[in-house]
């Protein structure tokens, strides 16, 4: 309602403006980021690796998902996006991200072994985690 009275005061003075406070005013704290030592990154991922059912997808999708994430720093909606063919030998393509821009991402030998060694598993689907369908929005 404030911002609207600050646009139809611009246009004519005679219009009164709401303090700031009038409407009561919301405070969003947000908590800090943690970041993750060493061997809490170690710890999650063989975590991961020992997930149920043994000898399905599921131990190695989340290895390798959360592996990316610490590796790339990518954002988790980007991730889930991801598409076989952007797989490149320069790296990673993320396509539509966050501020609806593409960039390529580059990849650490380590992290490109991983991805392969994935991709061999789930050579049978188009995707890398998830379906498209299941893929959350990433503009948040």
């Amino acid at each position: 309602m404030r911002r609207f009275a600050l646009a139809m005061h611009a246009e004519n003075p005679r219009h009164q403006v709401p303090a700031a406070d009038a409407l009561g005013h919301a405070v969003v704290k947000r908590r800090p980021p943690y970041i993750y030592s060493a061997d809490e990154i170690a710890r999650l991922l063989r975590a991961a690796a020992a997930l149920r059912p043994a000898g399905s997808i599921r131990p190695t999708m989340y290895a390798t998902l959360f592996g990316l994430l610490t590796a790339t720093g990518m954002r988790i909606a980007e991730a889930l996006a991801l598409q076989i063919d952007d797989v490149t030998a320069d790296g990673l393509v993320v396509r539509q991200t966050k501020f609806q821009k593409s960039r390529l991402l580059p990849l650490h030998a380590t992290a490109r072994l991983a991805l392969d060694r994935y991709l061999v598993t789930r050579r049978s689907l188009d995707y890398f985690f998830l379906p498209p369908a299941l893929v959350p929005a990433i503009s948040r």
